[in-house]
């Protein structure tokens, strides 16, 4: 939590540092940004009604003159006490707790305006991930315990289809933004509801991703 204070509070000053005389309208293009951000992940369960968890992390956006490539990696924290199911079947069905999660994504945006406010909207792919899954059940015997295992791994981990809008407001070299992503439910995953996502943040273009190479 301190490195991600540390980031935030690096990003603000870079972006209040920004050269004064750097164009606003073609700032944003053909650059790769670094950011941060940290938001509220709502979902349900077969065992309880909606939720919120806390989501925190980075992310990557390389952009064209329209399009931008956004990767990410964010942590989420769950309430203590949260329960889902494992559907009946080996083993017979069983309550599962868990407070941990992550999730990695890898979406394409269009940005159909070039102003300073700028909204935004694409898709892409989620997995998102339970990491501290534990099964209520206390195992009674080795085989048990083993096919607990290999049913808490197939609902763990999951890829999903996303899609997401947002809107950002640049100044120099830096944005501020805010977010909303939509993932359909799915199958054979402990978080069984469709599940939203709203998230906002900084984003700082460090470099070029793309070389302008002039001849004489």
């Amino acid at each position: 939590m301190r490195r991600m204070s540390g980031l935030l509070l690096t990003v603000v000053f870079l972006g209040l540092f920004a050269t004064p005389g750097y164009a606003q309208k073609d700032a944003w293009k053909n650059k790769w940004y670094w950011g941060a951000q940290v938001g509220a992940y709502m979902f349900s369960t077969p065992t309880q009604t909606t939720d919120a968890a806390f989501e925190v992390g980075g992310h990557w956006l390389i952009t064209t003159e329209r399009v931008g490539l956004h990767m990410g990696l964010s942590q989420v924290v769950y309430q203590n006490g949260t329960t889902s199911a494992i559907p009946d079947g080996t083993p017979q069905g069983f309550a599962v707790d868990f407070s941990r999660g992550r999730r990695l994504l890898a979406e394409v945006y269009v940005f159909p305006t070039d102003g300073q406010l700028q909204m935004y909207a694409g898709g892409g792919f989620v997995i998102n991930m339970i990491t501290d899954a534990q099964s209520t059940v206390l195992p009674t015997s080795p085989q048990q315990e083993q096919a607990i295992a290999q049913v808490l791994e197939q609902h763990t981990t999951k890829a999903f289809f996303s899609v997401t809008g947002g809107v950002q407001w640049r100044f120099g070299r830096s944005a501020m933004f805010a977010t909303y992503q939509f993932i359909p439910s799915g199958r054979d995953f402990l978080i069984s509801s469709t599940q939203h996502s709203f998230t906002g943040g900084l984003r700082y273009a460090l470099t070029a991703s793309s070389q302008d190479v002039s001849t004489a």
